[in-house]
């Protein structure tokens, strides 16, 4: 039995389209209400015989204390933020930028990841800030200048692929220490289904495959053959039963110990950042083991149920007949996206085509 739980400890100053943790802009969590919450549910765990682990999220870099935040994560849970993630926001924006890089080096991170989601306006549009892609450039320049290492994700949408040539280039120009080319993934949330309307399709991505294969550190499998990843190709899988083949093995790992999200106000939820189930209690008005405990005794729960899809949910062989697409030619990477997408429509909120 293990207990994980983020704990949302800065806002993020973007927000994109398609994030996973739903980041929005929020006030920070106090240095004192960090440690409160990190070393109390330590200590819960350990007597009570748990695994415990935690990240800070959404933009460390964001915190006023951000390496004293990240001494405590490496201190009480061993996190190593190696590479760092951040939107590039703070390195660009901060005047202490500078203090800000070294003080984090000192913690051991060397190397910084970011992601880009478009060329310039495209970038800034998908991330929901004005000027974020000028931001991300600079941000990567500044902590290289100072001896850091820094990498990209890079996600490809209709415009992207559009742009490849001068992405690409501009990109190259940044020396960074890999990009991964990538095709975002689909969860059944709002922000997504406005996303669908950029998602590439197979006539987008096959005029720079073999390109996007001599950058990429990620997907060759998926890049060499994109054929096989197309909605009607999940489609086949799924009416002929070689679903479970096509997964990734991340997607087939069962759902084990406790997830947990810890609020700004010290409210802990089932879930994870931007995913809030049940509401357990708040760790300094209900104290540390009456609202851990109530979370173990609600036990743990697969993401399914956090995004509230119906239940009982279809097989995948019936949401593939009913919703699925058969000529359907937007490509998804991971069986997990397009299972997903089919049960929006399924609810009647897959939005965007």
């Amino acid at each position: 039995m293990g207990l994980n739980m983020h704990m949302e400890v800065a806002g993020c100053p973007t927000v994109c389209k398609h994030c996973w943790a739903q980041g929005v802009p929020y006030g920070m969590m106090p240095l004192e209400d960090i440690r409160f919450a990190l070393e109390g549910a330590r200590q819960f765990c350990d007597d009570a015989g748990i695994d415990f682990g935690s990240y800070p999220m959404h933009e460390i870099a964001a915190h006023p204390q951000a390496a004293e935040v990240m001494r405590l994560f490496r201190e009480v849970c061993g996190d190593d933020f190696e590479p760092l993630p951040t939107t590039g926001v703070p390195f660009a924006t901060r005047d202490d930028w500078r203090e800000l890089a070294t003080a984090i080096g000192a913690q051991g991170t060397r190397h910084f990841w970011v992601a880009f989601h478009g060329l310039g306006a495209e970038h800034d549009a998908l991330v929901s800030r004005d000027g974020a892609f000028q931001e991300t450039l600079l941000a990567v320049e500044r902590v290289k200048c100072l001896g850091f290492r820094c990498g990209a994700n890079v996600f490809v949408t209709r415009e992207l692929a559009a742009q490849f040539e001068p992405m690409a280039e501009t990109l190259q120009r940044l020396g960074l220490s890999g990009m991964a080319w990538d095709v975002a993934r689909y969860y059944p949330t709002a922000r997504a289904r406005q996303y669908e309307a950029h998602r590439p399709t197979l006539d987008d991505l096959r005029p720079i495959s073999d390109r996007v294969r001599r950058l990429t550190i990620y997907g060759e499998v998926q890049w060499k053959n994109l054929e096989a990843y197309t909605e009607a190709a999940w489609v086949r899988k799924a009416m002929r039963d070689e679903w479970e083949a096509a997964c990734q093995p991340w997607e087939l790992i069962p759902q084990e110990g406790v997830s947990l999200v810890c609020r700004p106000n010290l409210d802990v939820h089932t879930g994870e950042a931007g995913l809030y189930g049940q509401r357990h209690g708040n760790l300094k008005a209900d104290g540390v083991a009456t609202t851990l405990r109530r979370a173990i005794d609600y036990g743990p729960r697969s993401k399914d149920s956090l995004y509230r899809l119906p239940d009982p949910l279809p097989s995948i062989a019936e949401l593939a007949e009913r919703h699925g697409d058969p000529c359907g030619q937007a490509v998804y990477f991971e069986a997990s996206s397009m299972r997903y997408r089919w049960l929006d429509r399924a609810a009647g909120k897959a939005g965007a085509a």
